[in-house]
């Protein structure tokens, strides 16, 4: 591309990294054609980096007059471009050579310099790390009182402005102080601090590493459609085949959804109707149970009615033969009268012991048995005498009937009905047989 500047910034980037891999002779050779570049450019910021670069070499090597020489090189460049953030990035570093020298005072004056450069240049990181810088500079010189001091307004710089990575720093370090001052507690309470930041930075950093990932795989997937933009037209026409045919297949994908869709709703459509028409079917089913189970009661309530009214008029047939035989004993024949009286007494037996009777009884306990549970579940102090009553009136035979089916008085059967009305609490308007039909 012949760009000398690009050139020039990849060689001080090569640097950087071979620097930061502690191949120093290989990094220096770098920023030194990084600095002969920018130099023939006339560009002082990029040859004031290359010479702090190349100093720095120097420092790491320990060739402290070297690394002076270059720094101050890089001041003069940065001073007459104005470049105020590199220059005190030059006065941290000589900073760093006069401490290397055992030159505290020198060290502190160069460090303040850089100072007032980064508070005029509003650089809170740079701002932060020299303090830190600072503190273990008071801290070398055992004067905790001023290391406190610069690693607290390094914290609090760091905690207004959101740093994590100095947070964690200046955290350690105060917790360092308060160890020295035996304020255990206070050096705890920065140690967790450090290790909560430690480990939102170890998380942020794993993001970060994803992001580059993530950018780099991008950047090849770019790079891949560069070459293939590049290739010769049969990758082209290639490709727009298979774009046709992706294209093909996508039309064919829709028209398979559609068709898949379209059955899908004919058969839920299908199985509406046909679960509607099995609900149909089953409540016709439900309601022809319904009347036949009717028809059955119905009948069964018909065979016992008319079996009822049978007994009832055998009885009353039984009852007028034995008076018509009472009436004939009045005579003077006595043999006739002894016979009249037999037969009257049998008669009389024969109201009182009745199969017919008992066969009745059988088949009202059978056919309402279900009717007598329930009545049982709802009345259960209901005497047997009460529940056949129950039964006898849920037949519709009226109180007479009753008193023929039963042999009893009918002032009998109408007291039996008044105190079933109590125990059910019900008034004389209420039907005894409708209520029992409902139950």
């Amino acid at each position: 591309l012949n760009d000398k500047k690009l050139i020039a910034e990849s060689y001080n980037r090569i640097g950087g990294i071979l620097f930061n891999q502690n191949n120093l002779n290989d990094a220096l050779y770098y920023f030194e054609k990084a600095k002969k570049i920018f130099n023939e450019l006339k560009n002082n910021r990029g040859e004031a980096i290359a010479l702090n670069n190349i100093g720095e070499v120097y420092r790491i090597k320990g060739d402290l007059s070297q690394a002076t020489n270059y720094y101050t090189q890089s001041i003069e460049l940065n001073t007459k471009s104005n470049y105020l953030k590199l220059k005190a990035i030059n006065y941290e570093n000589m900073g760093h050579v006069a401490s290397m020298q055992g030159n505290i005072d020198k060290a502190f004056e160069y460090y303040n310099n850089s100072l007032a450069l980064h508070i005029q240049t509003n650089d809170i990181i740079g701002l932060i790390d020299l303090h830190i810088l600072m503190a273990d500079e008071y801290i070398k010189s055992n004067d905790i009182n001023k290391a406190y001091s610069a690693y607290k307004n390094a914290f609090n710089y760091a905690i207004e402005n959101n740093q994590w990575v100095q947070i964690q720093k200046t955290s350690l370090g105060l917790s360092k102080i308060y160890e020295l001052k035996k304020d255990y507690k206070k050096s705890l309470k920065y140690i967790k601090t450090n290790a909560q930041y430690n480990d939102s930075i170890l998380k942020k950093r794993m993001n970060d590493e994803l992001l580059d990932l993530q950018s780099h795989f991008l950047r090849n997937i770019k790079e891949k459609e560069i070459q293939i933009k590049d290739s010769d037209i049969e990758i082209l026409k290639n490709e727009n085949e298979i774009n046709n045919l992706k294209q093909n297949l996508l039309i064919l994908g829709i028209i398979i959804l559609i068709i898949f869709i379209a059955l899908t709703l004919i058969r839920l459509r299908y199985k509406v109707k046909k679960e509607k028409l099995i609900n149909q079917k089953d409540r016709q089913l439900h309601e022809v149970e319904q009347n036949l189970l009717k028809v059955e009661i119905a009948s069964k309530d018909s065979d016992l009615t008319n079996f009822a009214l049978h007994l009832v008029q055998k009885n009353k047939v039984l009852k007028q033969l034995k008076t018509d035989l009472n009436n004939l004993s009045a005579g003077n024949d006595d043999k006739l009268n002894r016979k009249l009286k037999e037969l009257s007494i049998h008669v009389q037996q024969s109201l009182q012991i009745n199969k017919d009777i008992e066969e009745f009884q059988q088949k009202v306990d059978v056919a309402y048995d279900e009717f007598f549970k329930k009545l049982k579940a709802k009345f259960p102090l209901l005497t047997n005498n009460e529940k056949r009553l129950c039964a006898l009136l849920r037949l519709n035979l009226s109180t007479k009937e009753i008193s023929s089916l039963n042999n009893t008085s009918i002032k009998a059967v109408e007291m039996g009905r008044y105190r079933l009305r109590k125990k059910f609490n019900l008034n004389n308007k209420q039907s005894l047989s409708e209520y029992f039909h409902n139950i």
